[in-house]
């Protein structure tokens, strides 16, 4: 059965289709561009006596607009997440709302900005090494399409993964901020999905109690590796308690 310790499976779904969402788009661009040189649909004629520079940059500007779309995506996922954290905390807490801090929300987004901006410089350097691949080897317009395609698949699945990962990160520090800010507690419980695909570096640290005024240890903070479901819940101490200074 499925625990979802952060409570966010909803909205990673929701992030992981609209990234899927926004490649697809652009790649059905990328698609009608190449419908537009002078080859027919299923055409062998290959690309190599073609003078088709223009359109290479053509179409990786169109590849560039893919992850600029991101932005905004990744903006509202993260500030879903954050909220919610919020609110979850200060439900466990009897509180009516809990405040946060525009600025560490604004640099949780621009972290996860950041590591998708890295991929796709990565990746547009790809896409037109394929390219010009493709056309060096006097390839069609449907080889070197389906080339494309693959490398797309390949970065929006990488994408995917990063968005699962940075939102149970928004959680964890968004949860671990209320916490500190209603200054109602100091320690939060460290929650693992607690089924078989636990891995081995956080199955041990299930239901561990962690003081969050000394969290440098980063092995205490997930998501301690890509794909991490693990959650951190604020503990109300009813007594005396060992936590992990």
């Amino acid at each position: 059965m499925l625990h979802d310790p952060t409570g966010t499976l909803n909205i990673q779904k929701q992030y992981a289709l609209s990234i899927r969402r926004a490649y697809r788009q652009r790649f059905h661009e990328v698609e009608t561009l190449l419908s537009r040189l002078n080859l027919g649909p299923t055409s062998k004629e290959g690309f190599k006596e073609k003078k088709v520079p223009s359109s290479t940059n053509v179409i990786l500007n169109v590849l560039t607009l893919a992850f600029h779309d991101l932005k905004e995506i990744i903006n509202h996922f993260i500030k879903r997440t954050f909220e919610k954290a919020h609110k979850d905390t200060a439900r466990v807490m009897n509180m009516q709302t809990i405040t946060y801090s525009e600025a560490k929300l604004q640099a949780l987004q621009n972290m996860n900005y950041h590591y998708i901006e890295k991929l796709s410089k990565n990746r547009i350097a790809k896409f037109k090494e394929v390219m010009e691949q493709g056309m060096s080897e006097g390839k069609s317009q449907q080889e070197i399409l389906a080339d494309v395609k693959q490398s797309f698949n390949a970065v929006a699945w990488k994408s995917e993964q990063i968005a699962r990962t940075e939102v149970v990160r928004a959680y964890n520090k968004a949860t671990v901020e209320a916490c500190k800010t209603s200054a109602f507690t100091d320690t939060v419980r460290f929650f693992t999905e607690r089924d078989e695909n636990v891995c081995p570096l956080c199955k041990p640290l299930n239901n561990k109690l962690i003081n969050i005024n000394n969290m440098q240890n980063a092995l205490l903070f997930p998501p301690l590796h890509p794909n991490c479901r693990c959650a951190l819940h604020p503990h109300i101490k009813v007594e005396e308690e060992e936590t992990d200074d």
